[in-house]
């Protein structure tokens, strides 16, 4: 993984003034700018993302607004004066539902005319070149989420859009880094802005993501896969581009939830993006607005209530647990420093599928397939594993001297080097074509041989990976004809046997009907008596099938991580490997995470002195108990922020958590 482009975890905050909002530059009042942004270093803040609104800045094609450059320069200085730096957001033509274009763009793309990209070459190049080296900047952000304001015309224009201005503004600003805010359109769905084909051109992806509206977490706003969307959609983005990602935009809006859970909701995400080694995390936003009949909050009236302080500048509850935050990262960094932090090798890796947006089968798009990657990381994540995502792409098979092997697409792709630091690799459910090839299925096969643990959950699968990887002869694909059901066999200990069952839209995904193979083991049947889930023995390593899309199915499910136990499926397979994660917990609902001095690769983890990151996903306050995997004596773990000493004995060490928060320890 690439080094931090910061010295400190980005702890920053989107702003617009609360009594002018998106009028910001029209309607400008320097002193109420100066006493927000107090108040936001007073909360822990470091940074504010402003957006620079395109027709304010650039009212002809030709002409760049000098009046709202000297108010820009007013409102660094104003930054500068507070202790806070600025992250300028160029080419702001859609904000909060709305889109604000400028009057000369005569309906002409913004992205491959060349009126257009000449005219934008002249506000980067006027940008860079007055604020090169300024310490008050950042970095550059190319635009807010480009593809609401315009949707491409070329399947390449937007690869051309980001070359042309992050050339422009490196040319004649090379001291500040380049990222480009993009939304969780760019994963769930083909809008045409695709991480990785950016991933050389920008210095680090940046991604925004907001529970509330996405379709793939139909769950309450403070649940477990409401709080892992965010967390996951960093990782996701990281293995897309091989970078580490910030994440720029998330948050809730109070006229949609309570202000308790809004605050409950931010506390279990700050926690967890620190965890994975998010590069930071930017809530939306500020405040609440006074001026909701302004637009674009008079047709969007929730736009108006985010804010992390409300519309009399009171700090809301989610405002408090940012400052809390703020002071645990601080008291973190204390012990050591950010630029030499990283998070411990990853436990599994889940694979991307091949034709992550460009499948032939309609069906298996990029919504589906980012649903299915979800369901699995909150699984892998219950099981206790830590988990990568990895590209996909050819060639899965070839040996090179670097985990990541760049290609003139932009793609990055997956070698078997890389694949070789894993205990476990997750292929869920793997659709019927386009997904995995014969030379990945060739790779996986010899990595389970050398001792690799490997499963897929079945939804289409057709290959001979069947038959000489899990051990299994097809008989046919059913449609279930009552609700999938999946129950476990241990006739050694009855007590172990769990059912789990999935109602919802089952009948959209047929599950396999297969016969084991001699050697290959039943592990669980399905609701009919035949087999669902397969262990097959390969040398020193194992393949696991599971015949039913159980991905897929939670994906279809409204709150489904209330009572659902399908987290235990992944664990039978960690245990039947013996794959054994650096540091695991008791309760499926609690994410903890590994961190500690950057070190060579042959250099144990899990010693004294390494950190681990507790969240507590669920909205119920826990008592759980953390098992580190080391050889190292451990005597206690100590809370880096409230100094709590907790005895580690041979079975662990109990803790508490509030209801959806978390916990920074070190072991001592």
């Amino acid at each position: 993984m690439s080094h931090k482009p910061f010295d400190r975890f980005l702890l920053g905050v989107n702003y617009w003034p609360r009594n002018h909002g998106v009028q910001m530059w029209e309607d400008w009042h320097p002193e109420e700018i100066k006493a927000e942004f107090q108040q936001l270093a007073d909360l822990g803040a470091q940074m504010v993302r402003i957006f620079l609104l395109w027709r304010d800045f650039q009212p002809q094609a030709d002409v760049i607004n000098l009046e709202s450059l000297a108010k820009l320069d007013q409102l660094i200085e104003i930054a500068k004066g507070v202790g806070l730096q600025v992250v300028p957001t160029l080419f702001t033509g859609h904000m909060s539902g709305e889109n604000w274009d400028v009057p000369w763009r005569a309906n002409r793309s913004i992205y491959s005319d060349p009126t257009m990209l000449r005219a934008e070459a002249l506000l980067a190049r006027t940008l860079a070149q007055r604020y090169r080296g300024e310490s008050g900047i950042a970095f550059w952000d190319i635009a807010n989420e480009p593809d609401f304001f315009q949707s491409l015309d070329h399947n390449d224009a937007d690869w051309l859009w980001v070359n042309v201005i992050v050339k422009e503004l490196r040319l004649n600003d090379p001291t500040h880094p380049v990222t480009l805010g993009l939304h969780l359109g760019s994963l769930e769905s083909d809008n045409g802005f695709h991480p990785g084909e950016y991933a050389d051109m920008i210095d680090f992806p940046s991604m925004h993501a907001y529970a509330l509206y996405s379709s793939s977490t139909p769950d309450y706003a403070d649940s477990l896969r409401s709080t892992y969307l965010v967390p996951m959609a960093n990782r996701l983005t990281e293995g897309e581009t091989g970078k580490l990602t910030l994440f720029e935009e998330f948050g809730a809006t109070s006229h949609m939830i309570s202000p308790q859970r809004m605050a409950r909701y931010y506390s279990t995400v700050l926690y967890s993006l620190l965890g994975i080694e998010s590069l930071g995390a930017f809530p939306w936003c500020y405040s609440d607005f006074t001026v909701a009949d302004r637009s674009p909050y008079n047709t969007t009236s929730y736009e108006a209530a985010f804010g992390l302080v409300d519309a009399n500048g009171k700090v809301k509850p989610a405002g408090e647990s940012f400052a809390r935050f703020a002071k645990a990262v601080e008291a973190l960094e204390s012990v050591i420093p950010w630029r030499s932090l990283q998070r411990a090798p990853s436990d599994a890796a889940i694979i991307i599928p091949q034709e992550y947006y460009h499948n032939p089968d309609e069906s298996i798009d990029a919504f589906r397939n980012f649903r299915v990657l979800l369901n699995s990381f909150i699984l892998a994540r219950q099981a206790g594993l830590s988990v990568d995502f990895i590209p996909g792409g050819e060639p899965l098979g070839a040996y090179e001297q670097s985990a990541f092997r760049q290609q003139s697409s932009g793609k990055r792709f997956l070698t078997r080097r890389a694949l070789g630091h894993y205990q476990m690799a997750i292929l869920p459910s793997v659709p019927r074509r386009s997904s995995v090839t014969v030379h990945q299925w060739e790779t996986l096969h010899e990595w389970v041989r050398r001792g690799g643990a490997l499963y897929a959950s079945y939804d289409g699968l057709a290959a001979e990976a069947l038959l000489n990887i899990f051990g299994v002869q097809p008989e046919d694909a059913v449609p279930p004809d009552d609700i999938p059901e999946i129950l476990f066999i241990d006739e050694a200990d009855p007590a172990a046997n769990i059912s789990l069952r999935y109602p919802g839209f089952w009948m959209k995904s047929k599950h396999l009907w297969a016969h084991p193979f001699p050697g290959t083991k039943v592990i669980a049947r399905d609701e009919d008596g035949v087999g669902a889930l397969f262990f097959h023995p390969i040398e020193n390593g194992l393949a696991a099938l599971c015949a039913l899309p159980i991905e897929r199915y939670l994906s279809e499910m409204p709150n489904a991580y209330v009572r659902d136990e399908s987290w235990r499926l992944y664990r039978k397979v960690m245990d039947a490997a013996n794959v054994a994660p650096l540091a695991s917990v008791d309760q499926p609902g609690v994410q903890v995470s590994m961190m500690g001095e950057e070190r060579p690769d042959h250099e144990e983890w899990a010693v004294p002195g390494d950190i681990i990151v507790v969240a507590n996903h669920v909205p119920s306050p826990l008592r759980c108990t953390v098992t580190i995997n080391t050889d190292a004596p451990l005597e206690r773990l100590v809370d880096l922020v409230s100094g709590e000493t907790i005895p580690y004995g041979a079975h662990g060490a109990s803790i508490t958590l509030p209801a959806d928060d978390g916990r920074i320890f070190q072991l001592h």
